[in-house]
């Protein structure tokens, strides 16, 4: 489908996106935290200035996951009471602050895997198998 135009934007646009950004995106981050973590332990840029780039990272990060929640409520009002929005509001912290960099370690390991073993292996169908017992009897008394 890549560059193909029959496929029209898709082919074009979609396709090479996910290629690029979503594809190795998380290597190029994860190979950012290392060289984040290497010029702090090896004292290549100033801890001030590596403190204050992180801080604006994660603010940046916070600014885009707190608009989010803000048009999501402001448009479809789903969530009824305080306590829902207080609750999205600390896992956006959390996305940020923690969720994220872990995310981004597992797909850049996947992303490993796959080009080392050249695939991700095979596996079977099995269909659907019959359903499991849940009911308990009762045990008749006598």
């Amino acid at each position: 489908m890549i560059l193909n135009p029959r496929f029209g934007r898709i082919a074009f646009v979609e396709i090479p996106y996910f290629l690029i950004f979503e594809m190795l995106g998380p290597t190029i981050e994860v190979l950012g935290y290392a060289a984040f973590i290497a010029s702090i332990a090896l004292g290549t840029a100033p801890l001030s200035y590596t403190l204050a780039f992180l801080t604006f990272a994660v603010l940046v990060g916070l600014l885009f996951s707190f608009s989010a929640l803000l048009v999501e409520e402001r448009s479809y009002q789903r969530y009824p009471s305080w306590r829902d929005l207080r609750r999205l509001a600390v896992s956006a912290v959390a996305e940020n602050v923690g969720y994220r960099q872990l995310l981004a370690f597992v797909r850049a390991r996947s992303w490993w895997t796959l080009m080392r073993k050249a695939g991700w292996g095979t596996m079977e169908r099995s269909g659907f198998g019959p359903p499991p017992n849940l009911l308990i009897r009762p045990t008749r008394r006598r």
